[in-house]
């Protein structure tokens, strides 16, 4: 398969700009994974772990989507990435949820890394 390069500026600005959009949607999905918890006002080991869980498999299936993204990879890691290190940055939150956030970055991160599409 050969890859075609785009001949208008339309054609390389829509990739960058669905990748982006699909990286915030993914951003505001992993923060409100990590938010559950805390915004049910409960604490409890329960509600935590299924939080932590849940940020675990939204961060893998973020990654997966990066590898797969033909274009628009590195704008869809990026911004995704960021809101993963913004929740592991937070040190509100419970430390399974911010140690699950941190590896679900650094996940994000190296599967953009190899790809270096724009």
């Amino acid at each position: 398969m050969q890859r075609v390069r785009p001949t208008t500026r339309g054609a390389t600005i829509t990739p960058v700009s669905t990748a982006l959009l699909l990286g915030w949607t993914a951003l505001a999905s992993t923060v409100n994974l990590a938010a559950g918890a805390v915004a049910a006002g409960k604490s409890s080991p329960r509600l935590v772990a299924a939080s932590t869980a849940g940020l675990a498999v939204a961060a893998a299936a973020v990654a997966g989507g990066v590898v797969r993204s033909r274009r628009g990879a590195v704008a869809f890691a990026s911004t995704s990435a960021w809101g993963l290190v913004t929740v592991a940055l937070t040190s509100s939150r419970p430390r399974g949820v911010r140690v699950v956030a941190a590896a679900g970055a650094v996940a994000v991160a190296a599967a953009a890394g190899p790809l270096r599409r724009t």
